[in-house]
């Protein structure tokens, strides 16, 4: 066939499919803008779009250890040379302050002392320098002195740009400091956003994918072989300084010497006052004094059995409900469950498509009849909730634990509602701020929000205005990668009138098929995922180090369910490496640092496991 004859095939073909791609879109359109309309027909309820990342905004999440695993002995160091960089010394000691009472809550012993009180600096296990960038040769000949005594050092923000006469003397401290190869103040940014990665020394127990803000200043980034957090946008892309690849660190880490040393290029007086924010603020600096104290730090991994991250296909089962025919044999063929959140008074009508969505995977609810539940009284969202799974339950029988809000919006009185109702976790927005789960104390009880950081398929398909299968694929799996690389919980959100259709159902096969093949990736149910979270959290750890050479790594399950699967990180002091832990299981882990795979932990139980140590070269990370 002549090139030219190829044109005209490739033309004629490609005027039928934009044909088809227009025809289809004004059809999801209408569908969505007729479900959307009935489902609106409760009336009087008026609620904004973010009213379920508003709720979950305003509630503080219950998070892991946020105390010391020992108390230590921790000096702030008040440099009189830094006075002359602000107005007042008041706003100095301001700063100052707020750490002392920060490190107060975390179980520390503080003292504020000045440069030269060697007597009060003797018995110090780690000095902080908090937002000080006039820094006397007191103050400097005491970091050096400390680092090489194998006491830690914290530095925030600018801190050491200046002598003590405040004259600049550039970066060369705070660089060194950092372990960077270069640092360089942030450009003017409305929102300063902070995304906290899996894996790092300093993240221990922190969820990972999750996001700080910050409030707008001149936080400073580094470039640095490894971040333990990164400036980033809104959705959690890292956003360098001055648009310099990779200047984009926010917090790293360094051993020098025999110390070790941790780096801030922000002061935690700066974060925005959110009760999210705050929490990880109180994490990171938690973390940043075990570390730098030398101490070992124990955390149960996010997720079980050693997986790097998690993964769901999950469908809201709602109008145009047989679709959901096209993915369940999609996910069958490809030996992937799902999880199918139902309108309920729909699935009495295909109750036989309803027993086969069982049997793949995870059945949700999506409400009885797809009306909002935000902005109704308690008392009418219990009841609406309750014949939900009581017509589920009658279907399936066995009660849900799930609840997907119609259009992810809902309120504390959805999740009360729904624990009243016998379900355990909601997923729905919490305006993208973590990429892990979280959980949430709700009247006496516990509940699990499952949130999402990329876009289910209404708002791909409004974005992309075309249905080309491999483009909304390379989507998806773009939004998997970046999900699995912050280490958390990856969720394909789709709907049964949109990506279920058989044009689109490819995408779902196309994306489930790549996720499984990924087997360092647990690809579960929401059902599985919020169980695994509310248990992890009832696991303590701790490490203790002996003086015979080893270490003993207590786990007690505190919880009322046995955990089955959870591996213990341990950082290790600097200069240690495990040699063993009897029958126990060593799993790969970065250097400095050991992976202990638990053994089942029955609801009550403990288990201690003797690690043996060696000294070793010298901890570089």
């Amino acid at each position: 066939m002549s090139r030219r004859a190829d044109h005209r095939t490739g033309r004629r073909g490609g005027t039928k499919t934009i044909l088809l791609v227009a025809v289809v879109i004004v059809a999801l359109s209408v569908a969505a803008i007729h479900w959307q309309a009935a489902a609106r027909e409760h009336r009087g309820v008026s609620v904004g779009p973010s009213t379920g990342a508003a709720t979950v905004a305003r509630m503080p999440p219950l998070a892991g250890p946020l105390m010391l695993p020992r108390s230590t002995r921790v000096a702030i160091v008040r440099d009189p040379g830094s006075d002359a960089y602000y107005d007042s010394p008041a706003t100095l000691d301001s700063i100052a302050s707020r750490w002392r009472l920060l490190l107060e809550r975390l179980g520390a012993h503080v003292v504020t002392v000045a440069p030269t009180d060697s007597a009060a600096l003797r018995d110090i296990r780690v000095l902080i320098f908090p937002s000080e960038p006039c820094l006397g040769d007191a103050s400097r000949k005491l970091i050096g002195s400390s680092l090489a005594r194998g006491k830690g050092v914290i530095t925030t923000w600018i801190t050491g740009t200046r002598d003590g006469g405040c004259t600049p003397v550039g970066w060369t401290l705070p660089a060194t400091l950092a372990g960077a190869m270069r640092l360089d103040t942030l450009e003017t940014r409305d929102a300063v956003y902070v995304t906290i990665p899996r894996g790092g020394a300093l993240t221990s127990n922190v969820p990972p994918g999750s996001r700080l803000e910050l409030l707008a200043s001149n936080h400073v980034a580094a470039r640095t072989p490894a971040r333990d957090l990164v400036y980033s946008d809104r959705m959690m892309n890292p956003e360098p300084a001055q648009r310099r690849e990779l200047l984009d660190g926010a917090v790293s880490h360094a051993t020098i010497g025999a110390g070790r040393s941790v780096w801030l290029g922000f002061d935690l007086a700066r974060v925005a006052p959110d009760a999210w924010s705050e929490i990880l603020a109180q994490m990171i600096a938690r973390n940043a004094v075990a570390w730098a104290s030398n101490e070992p730090m124990a955390a149960v991994e996010p997720w079980p059995h050693g997986k790097v991250a998690a993964a769901m296909i999950a469908q809201d089962v709602e109008t145009e409900f047989a679709n959901a025919s096209h993915a369940v044999d999609s996910l069958d063929a490809a030996g992937v469950r799902g999880t199918w959140y139902v309108v309920s008074e729909l699935a009495r009508r295909n109750a036989g498509l309803l027993r086969r969505l069982s049997r793949n995977g995870e059945i949700g609810s999506h409400t009885e009849n797809h009306e909002l539940l935000a902005g109704q009284p308690l008392a009418r969202q219990k009841e609406r909730l309750a014949t939900t799974q009581k017509e589920i339950r009658s279907l399936i029988g066995h009660p849900v634990a799930g609840l997907r809000p119609p259009e992810e919006q809902f309120d504390r009185n959805t999740l009360r509602a729904w624990l009243d109702a016998g379900g355990s976790y909601v997923f729905g927005s919490n305006d993208s701020h973590s990429a892990s789960p979280e959980l949430l104390g709700v009247a006496g009880d516990t509940l699990v929000i499952l949130g999402r950081v990329n876009n289910d398929d209404v708002l791909s398909l409004k974005r992309v205005q075309q249905l080309d299968v491999g483009r909304l694929t390379r989507e998806y799996l773009d939004a998997f990668a970046k999900v699995r690389a912050l280490g958390g919980l990856f969720i394909m959100s789709y709907h049964s009138q949109f990506m279920s259709r058989p044009e689109l159902v490819p995408v779902v096969a196309a994306v489930a098929r790549r996720v499984k093949a990924d087997t360092t990736v647990w690809l579960t149910t929401g059902d599985e995922a919020a169980a695994w979270w509310r248990g992890r959290f009832t696991v303590d750890v701790d490490a203790v180090m002996s003086a015979d050479g080893t270490m003993s790594v207590t786990a007690t399950n505190g919880g009322r369910a046995p955990v089955a699967g959870a591996v213990v990180r341990v950082d290790l002091p600097a200069g240690w490496t495990a040699t063993g832990a009897g029958a126990t299981p060593m799993l790969a882990a970065p250097a400095g640092a050991v992976r202990l795979a638990l053994p089942a932990l029955p609801p009550g139980a403990t288990r201690s496991i003797t690690v043996t140590l060696a000294r070793g070269a010298d901890d570089a990370r």
